[in-house]
């Protein structure tokens, strides 16, 4: 069986090997917003572990990834 897991942002040491200043911004409408730490690394492999233990195809670290209309 494969299951997938959706993260949202997870706050990781990813960006301390890359050649930026580690202040990542997106823009929303027109408008630059500084992106959130994100989850911490423990919470991701716990739904990880839920994926495996409930045998989901499909699991997402919060609900409104799955729906995101509603």
């Amino acid at each position: 069986m494969v299951s997938i897991v959706y993260p949202y942002i997870t706050h990781t040491d990813f960006e301390a090997n890359t050649l930026t200043d580690g202040n990542f911004d997106w823009v929303d409408g027109g408008e630059a917003r500084q992106l959130t730490p994100g989850d911490s690394p423990e919470h991701i492999a716990r739904k990880i572990l839920e994926a495996i233990e409930d045998g989901q195809a499909e699991i997402f670290a919060y609900a409104w990834i799955g729906n995101p209309r509603g």
